[in-house]
Parts: structure tokens; C-alpha cells; sequence
């Protein structure tokens, strides 16, 4: 059916779904044993999570030797930007593995998905 694509990953499915029927749906005969099987592999992802929102509560200090406003820091927070490196992670999976362009979408700002490739060095 089709030709194999060049760029498909195929594995091992995750889930093997048999089908089968009984009667033909054109004059209601009873069918007996199939001629055949084909095998149609259909590729998803699962449905979206809920997005876990973490705020930080950071810190700001004024160094009372110089006046240097001094902002604390956690290794989890990104230094810009307001996406999680899981979630980061799970755009760029999308663009590269569906070989195409992520543009708005996922409720994902434009300006956002351009400093992707900047965040990811943050972490």
C-alpha cells in the first residue's frame, strides 16, 4: 500500500489492535476465514498533558557596599523566556521529527518559539 517513506521511523508498535468482521455488508452472508491480513500502522502522539505552571518567587537585593541590585536565581528557572525545558524539549521533538515548521502554534507565542534555540542553552 503506497510506497515506503524515506523519513518515517518505523518501530515496534506500542499496541497491536486486531479486526476482523463477520457477515458481508452487502448481502449479510456469513464471510468464514479471511484471504488476508493487511497491516495499516497509524502514528499519534498522546493526548496534551495539563501544563504545569511553576512560579518563582526571586529574591532582590540591594548590596549595601556598592548599591548592585542582586537577583537570586534557582537552577530550575530559566533566565528568560517563560517555558520549562520539558517543554522546550517537546516543541523542538515536534518540529524536527515532523519535519516542519512550528509556527503559533500550541498556544506558543511567535517570539517565544524564536529564542527556543537561545533557551536551550540556559539549562
Amino acid at each position: 500500500m503506497g510506497h515506503k517513506g524515506s523519513t518515517r521511523i518505523n518501530g515496534e508498535p506500542d499496541e497491536i489492535i486486531h479486526a476482523s468482521a463477520d457477515k458481508c455488508p452487502e448481502c449479510n452472508h456469513e464471510l468464514g476465514s479471511p484471504i488476508r491480513m493487511e497491516k495499516k500502522t497509524i502514528f499519534d502522539i498522546p493526548p496534551p498533558q495539563k501544563i504545569r505552571v511553576t512560579e518563582y518567587d526571586l529574591d532582590v537585593y540591594r548590596c549595601s557596599n556598592c548599591g548592585t541590585e542582586v537577583g537570586a536565581r534557582h537552577r530550575d528557572c530559566p533566565q528568560t523566556g517563560d517555558m520549562g525545558i520539558y517543554l522546550l524539549n517537546y516543541v523542538t521533538m515536534l518540529k524536527y521529527n515532523l519535519r516542519g515548521p512550528v509556527r503559533g502554534g500550541a498556544g506558543i507565542p511567535h517570539h517565544q518559539q524564536q529564542s527556543q534555540s537561545e533557551r536551550e542553552g540556559d539549562q
